[in-house]
């Protein structure tokens, strides 16, 4: 693929001759022979925001009923040379999912919303399967 900012041009090559006509057998191909080829591409508007000029990698996908130009671009690293960092410790949990602690400053973030939701899970199942029990197994009743 050539990228610029205006449109991305995608190359493809063509053969003169049929994939199946070389592999028949009633034709010999002589494989020292080179195959004609056409050259051909086809041209896209770039509709990205980005500059894609550091781009070193650009592929078209498939996904969901649509294709997809999915690229990469190099960034340069920051400079962290000047930063302060500062230790941190954390410890995960099951009344507190995770803690995070530094010298000056804390963060915990709490599962109760995810506890809730699986011991209510767990409640109607255990209900369920006491509702089942009393049914012989593969009954109508059983199955509603």
């Amino acid at each position: 693929m050539e990228i610029s900012n205006e449109a991305i041009k995608i190359k493809k090559v063509e053969y003169e001759v049929n994939l199946s006509t070389l592999l028949t057998k009633k034709k010999k191909k002589n494989w020292n022979e080179k195959v004609p080829k056409k050259n051909k591409s086809a041209t896209i508007p770039n509709l990205s925001k980005e500059d894609l000029k550091n781009c070193n990698y650009a592929e078209i996908v498939w996904r969901n009923g649509a294709y997809w130009f999915c690229y990469s671009v190099s960034v340069p690293e920051k400079d962290t040379s000047t930063y302060a960092f500062k230790a941190a410790g954390g410890d995960l949990g099951e009344i507190h999912s995770v803690t995070v602690a530094t010298e000056d400053k804390a963060l915990l973030i709490s599962g109760r919303a995810m506890r809730s939701i699986s011991q209510f899970r767990a409640k109607v199942l255990a209900d369920l399967s006491k509702k089942m029990s009393r049914c012989k197994k593969g009954s109508r009743q059983w199955k509603k």
